[in-house]
């Protein structure tokens, strides 16, 4: 019963089994797991210290003991029971393992990564301890030795999926030093997690580029930096480039946000419709260039057609979708090639008789014609039938609330396709990961937490939240309908059935009469008209005690955005697809420094991202004092800082050696002062309201 997670039936199998046998040691230790597993720390302590006295040699129970002390801040008892733990049992891989991942929670990192390297040798084809290991390492901010753990893991079991999404958030934080030459194991554990349909791949795509630049031969890497010269697609060196397996998964996988490929593939894309766009024969074209086509059309509907197009081959383009549609008017079908090379420029939807003519063709068709087809016409059509039927919760009539809408319609945000399913734990565990070092005494975990995402976008955060959180019921509110129709369908196909989504204005969800324990609102504050008024709607549906997971913009972070804003204060933005295409093309012959770091920002490579980066309707941007005043006026305790690349934190602790927590708000605001661009992306905190 506790291995099919049915806790409270499996509590109640052992309470009769230690009245049975009261001496039988196993029954009162699997019952404190019951209990550790149910949050119940006190009868969790209770009942394994009885298993302890009945068997003071059981090894596995003093370490769950210590592991229910530890949850109760009883750091130097758990300590001692992992001691005695080591005594009793110094030669079991498996409890070595246990044992390091407790000390690393008690913050005994170095003694964590030697027992770790204990239970590894002892055991060196265990891909799972090999992968404690690299997470130990990752949460150490020693980013490189834990990507090389994981690597090595994944060589011995391709299969694991812990393992995979590990990988996954490593990579985000790693790419290959000039010069590096990535080894064949590196590729191959990319190219796993990269076809993985259950993995976030987009964090895959910095560390996956800069593996396909260290593959570019020098020819190509000079055609790049000439992306409007004529092209050769058949010459050895581009034939062997296209070849490369992990070229056409990073197109087909994730948003390419590399300048120097996307000129490359930019101009092959130009030459592909130059030498195809009349004949619809692939036959002809070489075999290391048949996937790139299709590989072209899901990058473009992926960056939502972002990259250039010249007049000449807007002009193909208009040839072969009037040339597709009249062969859909006299019932013939369109080859592959003319549907992909379309795709790669444009949604296929915008062909006229193309929907009517994907809902017929069936399973004729082949199975990359029907994977486009799935993406670019069944799966709007069916965002498009959700969008009618969305619940409304408030009216949005400020003029503010309804500019932003309207940008979130067009441009739905933020762009995914892939999420990793997390393993559900309580809310509790949850924000201590995310703001360890910090252990504060949260109070009783919420057994059937009741959250709220204030802004869900696209759906991403809410579905994550809905997976992770364990027995958790999500509310989930935005002003686009069109961006909660994409949720709406992506959490039907992830099988997160535990939210419900609505359309609603933060400014009036007070009028809810509803509270929550966990409310998150990420990016969304800061594009109000006063974000303190909606921090403060938003504090009054908490309960006390609740929790509150804020994102907000940095000042200091994106200072260039505030400059190159100001210098287009006084043209009119066009945040069109034209408009967004014209900037870009604008960007890329300045030698503007804040340019130069648009090109450093994945933000810069899509139409909606790049809109939502440059060309927002309304933007306010925080400081550290900011964000201290707006909390103490809320009442809301500062718990922690959130960061993917667990360095940060690691630097900190360094520079700020007496603030163990990292909690002090002064110290921070001096830290990102040295370092203006910490925040890059946002500030990601945890509070807590007083209860």
């Amino acid at each position: 019963l506790q291995a099919m997670g049915r806790l409270e039936e499996a509590e109640t199998a052992l309470i009769k089994a230690v009245e049975m046998a009261p001496g039988d040691g196993d029954a009162w230790a699997n019952l404190g797991i019951v209990h550790l597993n149910l949050g119940d720390l006190e009868k969790a302590e209770r009942n394994l210290r009885k298993a302890v006295e009945v068997n003071p040699g059981f090894a596995k129970a003093h370490l769950n003991l210590g592991v229910a002390l530890q949850h109760m801040n009883q750091e130097e008892a758990a300590y001692a029971c992992y001691k005695k733990v080591l005594e009793l049992d110094p030669e079991n891989s498996n409890t070595l393992a246990n044992l390091a991942i407790a000390l690393e929670g008690l913050g005994k990192k170095d003694e964590a990564i030697a027992i770790h390297k204990r239970a590894i040798d002892l055991d060196p084809e265990n891909s799972t301890l090999i992968s404690n290991l690299g997470n130990a390492y990752k949460y150490m901010g020693r980013t490189d030795e834990a990507l090389t753990k994981f690597v090595e893991a994944l060589k011995l079991d391709p299969d694991n999926a812990a393992t995979r999404i590990l990988f996954a958030q490593t990579a985000g934080n790693v790419v290959l030093a000039d010069g590096q030459q990535p080894d064949e194991d590196l590729i191959s554990a990319l190219l796993i997690c990269l076809h993985d349909d259950h993995l976030e791949t987009s964090k895959l795509n910095s560390l996956a580029q800069s593996a396909l630049h260290a593959k570019m031969p020098a020819a190509l890497s000079e055609a790049s930096r000439h992306p409007g010269q004529p092209f050769d697609i058949t010459s050895p060196d581009f034939l062997t480039f296209a070849a490369n397996p992990l070229l056409v998964a990073v197109l087909t996988r994730t948003i390419l946000s590399s300048r120097a490929l996307e000129d490359l593939l930019t101009a092959a894309r130009r030459r592909l419709l130059k030498t195809l766009g009349d004949s619809e024969d692939a036959l002809g074209l070489a075999e290391e260039l048949q996937p790139l086509p299709a590989a072209l059309a899901d990058q473009g509907f992926l960056n939502e057609y972002v990259w250039a197009v010249t007049a000449e081959e807007k002009a193909s383009v208009e040839s072969i979708r009037a040339r597709v549609a009249k062969q859909i008017e006299q019932g013939q079908a369109p080859s592959d090639i003319s549907l992909y090379l379309l795709a790669a420029y444009e949604p296929l939807s915008k062909t006229d008789g193309m929907v009517n003519w994907a809902s017929r063709i069936g399973e004729g068709a082949s199975a990359g014609l029907r994977h486009l087809l799935r993406t670019q016409i069944d799966e709007p059509a069916m965002e498009s039938e959700i969008s009618g039927k969305i619940d409304v919760l408030t009216p949005i009539d400020d003029d503010i609330s309804q500019a932003v809408q309207a940008q979130y319609e067009d441009n739905p945000y933020p762009r995914w396709a892939w999420l990793s399913k997390p393993v559900p734990i309580s809310c509790n565990r949850q924000i201590l990961d995310e703001i360890q070092p910090h252990k504060p005494s949260l109070g009783p975990a919420a057994k059937h937490p009741e959250i709220l995402i204030a802004g869900c976008g696209t759906g991403k955060q809410p579905i994550d939240v809905a997976l992770r959180f364990k027995d958790s019921h999500v509310l989930a509110v935005d002003l686009s309908r069109t961006s909660l129709a994409y949720a709406i369908r992506k959490a039907k196909e992830i099988g997160a059935h535990n939210i419900r989504f609505a359309q609603a204005d933060i400014l009036k969800l007070g009028t809810l009469n509803q509270t929550f324990d966990i409310i998150e609102s990420g990016g969304v504050l800061h594009h109000m008209a006063d974000p303190e008024a909606g921090l403060k709607v938003l504090v009054g549906l908490l309960r006390p005690g609740g929790f509150f997971k804020l994102g907000l913009y940095s000042e200091a972070a994106r200072k260039h955005i505030v400059r190159l804003r100001e210098q287009t204060a006084g043209q009119r933005a066009d945040p069109s697809l034209e408009g967004i295409r014209e900037f870009r093309a604008h960007a890329r012959n300045s030698e503007s420094e804040d340019i130069a770091q648009l090109w450093e920002s994945k933000d810069f490579f899509a139409t909606s991202t790049l809109r939502d980066l440059l060309f927002h309707v309304q933007e306010h941007r925080f400081t550290i004092p900011r964000i201290r005043a707006a909390l103490e006026t809320n009442d809301l305790k500062f718990l922690g800082f959130i960061f993917d690349d667990m360095s940060v934190k690691q630097k900190y602790g360094e520079r700020f050696p007496d603030d163990p927590d990292m909690t002090n708000l002064d110290n921070w605001h001096q830290y990102e002062t040295e370092n203006p661009r910490t925040f890059v992306g946002m500030y990601q905190f945890w509070t807590q309201k007083s209860g």
